[in-house]
């Protein structure tokens, strides 16, 4: 992929928020996507989003897929002592997160928090996918 133009599209998608069970602003910008180029745009029940696109008489489909989330936090609210308190949705230990900068959104605008360190429990969310 060397044309500039792909390369946009693909970094204005991959920085945009997104967490899972948070998908919302990967969402909206798929649609207005798909609107800007009259494609038709459709999101079932699951969440999962189907942008059609035909050229020339019908073939076999090509069929893409890719998550629209990634590892994140939610920010919750500010605890008793003044400090941004998040959970974390993903499977990664919590040890990869020691020493780390967070980064929260609020709108589109980026709001830099301390990230909080992890409990001494190294394992993965234990807890079953939500939804």
């Amino acid at each position: 992929m060397n044309d500039p133009h792909q390369l946009e599209t693909l970094a204005a998608l991959c920085n945009l928020p997104t967490a899972p069970y948070h998908e919302y602003f990967v969402i909206d910008h798929l649609r207005a996507w798909a609107r800007q180029r009259r494609l038709p745009f459709r999101q079932d029940a699951a969440g999962n989003v189907y942008i059609t696109y035909q050229h020339g008489p019908p073939r076999r489909p090509l069929v893409v897929e890719a998550h629209m989330d990634h590892p994140g936090f939610i920010a919750l609210p500010v605890n008793a002592q003044g400090l941004l308190e998040a959970e974390f949705l993903g499977g990664v230990k919590p040890s990869f997160f020691r020493g780390a900068t967070a980064a929260f959104w609020i709108s589109d605008d980026p709001a830099p928090a301390p990230a909080a360190q992890p409990d001494a429990n190294d394992a993965a969310d234990p807890r079953p996918p939500r939804g």
